[in-house]
């Protein structure tokens, strides 16, 4: 991060939940959990060239990445100049030019506080510990475990804690930070001196059930949301019962921190993952995915895309 500019994120498209099998299947099936998608169609030549569709449209599919226990990974000093214990480490990026995001971690232990200001838009979500927190405003806030925060473009902060805190971002921003150019438009926003933005505790929260993707338990809300033109963002929880599996192709980039339980996940390379809590997954725009848990999940996600 520079001291003079810093740290935030945005994303793109409507979430868009759609089955992978199209209208003219008859009847799919799941196997062994996961297994193949069994299609039936009344005419069969029809049948041979859905069926051909469907392999070359699941072989195009690109990978989802998975990058566990990320909270225990060790984060390298920032250095910096003003004496904080800073620690700061990119685990992740999306590199779709233009909307370039970076995922990871910042700690900050007791000590010389850190000023910083974004020279991009962030999330951050409280993974351990508190932050306490002043923008230019002369607005303080403390954010503790569970917290979702919103940094806009140009925020200038001073981070502190009592002991020591450590938040998992995502950032519009290519990596490594210290790589951000400080443009024309970047000192514009911190001209204007934007206020951080508390969204308060997510974890507990309830969203509601996700009609359109039944009949799997599969419950979603977006709670913040990056408004940047041409790079909108939106930040939220979703949340998955037992039960039949959430089929869905993404029709953006998106971080998702897994927060409780277990998502069994399958994607359309044929790649089978499981991820628990503290574990960092990343879905490229085109991944289809086939998602289920053995009992319930939670996850925070940022996405590429509008606010819904």
């Amino acid at each position: 991060m520079d001291d003079s500019l810093s740290s935030s994120f945005v994303q793109d498209e409507p979430r868009s939940k759609r089955r992978i099998a199209g209208r003219a299947i008859v009847a799919a099936a799941l196997l062994a959990g996961f297994g193949a998608i069994a299609v039936t169609v009344s005419d069969s030549r029809a049948g041979a060239r859905a069926g051909e569709q469907a392999s070359t449209r699941l072989a195009a599919s690109p990978s989802i990445k998975r990058f566990p226990k990320i909270a225990q990974l060790v984060t390298p000093s920032m250095n910096d100049e003003g004496g904080s214990n800073s620690y700061l480490l990119d685990v992740a990026s999306s590199s779709v030019p233009g909307k370039e995001m970076a995922a990871g971690l910042y700690r900050i232990d007791a000590g010389p506080p850190l000023h910083y200001t974004y020279t991009y838009e962030e999330f951050k979500y409280v993974v351990e510990g508190e932050y306490h927190l002043e923008d230019g405003t002369g607005q303080k806030l403390v954010a503790k475990r569970g917290d979702l925060l919103y940094f806009p473009l140009g925020v200038n902060v001073t981070f502190s804690t009592p002991h020591s805190a450590l938040g998992y971002f995502v950032g519009q921003r290519i990596t490594p930070e210290p790589a951000v150019k400080i443009t024309e438009a970047v000192r514009a926003a911190a001209a204007a001196n934007p206020a951080i933005q508390l969204i308060g505790r997510i974890d507990t929260l309830s969203v509601p059930k996700l009609a359109e993707v039944a009949p799997s338990n599969f419950f979603y809300g977006d709670l913040a949301k990056s408004a940047v033109p041409g790079k909108e963002m939106a930040a939220g929880l979703y949340h998955l019962d037992a039960g039949p599996p959430l089929h869905y192709t993404y029709t953006y980039e998106e971080f998702t921190f897994v927060i409780e339980g277990q998502f069994e996940v399958e994607d359309g390379s044929g790649q089978r993952l499981v991820a628990e809590p503290g574990d960092l997954l990343y879905f490229p725009r085109g991944a289809e995915v086939i998602i289920s848990t053995p009992h319930s999940a939670l996850g925070h996600f940022v996405g590429q895309r509008k606010f819904m």
